[in-house]
């Protein structure tokens, strides 16, 4: 386990879920779930390949990944697409 940058890092041992539900606004369901007490376990990001996200966590270990579609950062899949 460790830490980079703002997201913490943990050794994954094979074991558990990471399920992904979209919505329609993130920021609004994380300020939801943390004003019920519900743990966030990664707080709410705007990634730059095109997603705004975070995650909670049950206590069966099941990890649910709560993610928005958004404009990815300019430029972001330039790389990836280069011979395509």
């Amino acid at each position: 386990d460790g830490e980079l940058g703002n997201v913490r890092i943990f050794e994954f041992n094979n074991q558990g879920l990471l399920l992904t539900l979209q919505v329609d606004d993130a920021r609004a369901e994380e300020k939801r779930l943390r004003d019920a007490g519900v743990p966030i376990t990664y707080a709410v990001q705007h990634e730059p390949w095109g997603q705004v996200r975070f995650q909670v966590q049950a206590p069966s270990g099941l990890v649910l990944d709560i993610v928005e579609q958004a404009e990815p950062a300019a430029g972001f899949w330039e790389p990836y697409m280069a011979g395509a």
